[in-house]
């Protein structure tokens, strides 16, 4: 079917909501190519991708990108087969070049697709009818796929517009997931949650080899999921929902406690299984698996099959008297299968067998460095890595590569340390970035 000729396939109403749109892409399975409208965007921005990015490669981004009035505010940044993928917020007119774009409300969610020199093809929006200084959608996580399929997670209230074709509508707080083709086509959108009272929202988002997508957030309430309907526990519980390379959901499940419950990080392994951490309190069940810690908030990992059963699921563990607190923030796997689990934590904690401990401050009192943890394919931990200095220190993010190679990268407020590298803060009262690298064995290679 021509580009010309896109028309919507699928929309089924559910639960208050607009539950999948679908489209036929047309030809948008080459690399990236003129946006949507057929108006190619130029070269892109050092207020998108400092040079800084593309040190060990050698690429510079001496580009430009003009937002009036009130600016871009980039959120998330996906690489896969040389093309680069951008998930931000704009306000007002987004000019760029030839190309304009203009915020439907006080402030919409954007889709840059990007060469690997850093020049913008296309640029898709989604947002509503919002009033200012608010926000009527929101974009969380971004995930690309090797053949140059880009997927988004967030939210949204009331109607939100993806794209210039699709439209989704909500009574409540509801979920949000969308696919992009290539040149920037709107695959397919969809909502989940929607219910009266209730709410949903899509933290993080994963695609796994065959172009399946992953979804994983929170819900508060009754929420469907396509024919899954999920009821929390108390207060905000955790879903996982995995939705085919047509949008349409698989299954939908349920996770959480009495208290609240987030998911934090989501990958697939090269088996198709899902992995996905997060943070919980007191109690969480995954599955037939219960977690639990005695003295507050802790973190877990659990990996599930492509057809949604949890295999296993881990738990950080506070030890009574050493005021142990820890808080992930990023996931990754690599080639095996195997999971690297990163975030920060104070006072000491236990993850499986191994135990580890912070620095203190100048005063005497627990501050939070950062870990990195690999657990195997099945669910036994293999080391701890851990870095920082007498400030707090907190892990933004990592990645892993195929061979296992870690790269983590967040802030530190001392001097910190990172196996035998040292880093110099600038000073008192100041934050510092870090981007530090471990090899597959927990050994820092740089910092």
């Amino acid at each position: 079917m021509s580009r010309s000729a896109i028309v919507p396939l699928v929309l089924l109403v559910a639960a208050g909501c607009t539950q999948n749109v679908g489209l036929d892409a047309g030809p948008d399975s080459s690399a990236d190519g003129p946006s949507a409208d057929g108006n190619p965007l130029p070269d892109a921005s050092r207020d998108l991708l400092p040079d800084a990015a593309a040190a060990d490669t050698g690429v510079t981004y001496p580009h430009t990108v003009h937002v009036q009035p009130l600016g871009f505010r980039a959120l998330r940044v996906a690489a896969a087969n040389q093309s680069l993928r951008i998930l931000g917020r704009f306000s007002g007119t987004m000019i760029a070049g030839a190309s304009t774009v203009t915020a439907l409300g006080y402030s919409d969610v954007c889709v840059v697709g990007m060469t690997a020199t850093g020049a913008p093809t296309w640029a898709v929006q989604v947002g509503g009818d919002s009033p200012p200084g608010s926000e009527s959608e929101w974009g969380n996580d971004l995930a690309m796929h090797a053949k140059g399929t880009s997927c988004i997670a967030g939210g949204f209230v009331g109607t939100t517009h993806v794209g210039p074709l699709l439209s989704l509508t909500s009574q409540g707080e509801a979920e949000l997931a969308a696919c992009l083709g290539p040149k920037g086509l709107v695959q397919w959108a969809s909502a989940g949650g929607c219910s009266t009272g209730g709410s949903a929202d899509g933290l993080v988002i994963a695609i796994d080899p065959d172009g399946n997508t992953y979804v994983a957030g929170t819900f508060q309430g009754v929420a469907s999921f396509g024919n899954a309907v999920l009821a929390s526990n108390g207060g905000k519980d955790l879903f996982l929902l995995k939705q085919d390379p047509a949008g349409q959901v698989v299954w939908a499940i349920s996770a959480g406690g009495k208290k609240h419950d987030q998911a934090v990080g989501l990958a697939v392994d090269p088996a198709g299984n899902a992995l996905v951490a997060g943070n919980y309190h007191d109690g969480i069940v995954l599955g037939s698996h219960t977690l639990e810690t005695a003295f507050g908030d802790a973190m877990f990992l659990a990996k599930l099959t492509a057809s949604g059963e949890v295999l296993w699921a881990v738990s950080s563990q506070e030890i009574e008297g050493l005021d142990g607190v820890s808080v992930a923030t990023g996931l990754g796997v690599n080639g095996n299968g195997d999971a690297y689990l990163g975030g920060h934590f104070g006072g000491t904690i236990t993850i499986g067998a191994h135990s580890i401990t912070s620095h203190k401050s100048t005063v005497g009192a627990n501050s939070l460095d950062v870990f990195v943890a690999k657990v195997s394919a099945k669910g036994v931990v293999r080391w701890i890595a851990t870095g920082g200095g007498p400030g707090d220190d907190y892990l933004r993010d990592l990645d892993v590569d195929a061979a296992g190679y870690a790269l983590l990268t967040g802030k530190h407020r001392t001097d910190a340390r990172f196996g035998t590298f040292y880093l110099t803060a600038s000073g008192p009262g100041y934050s510092d970035l870090y981007l530090a690298r471990l090899d597959p064995k927990g050994h820092y290679v740089n910092a």
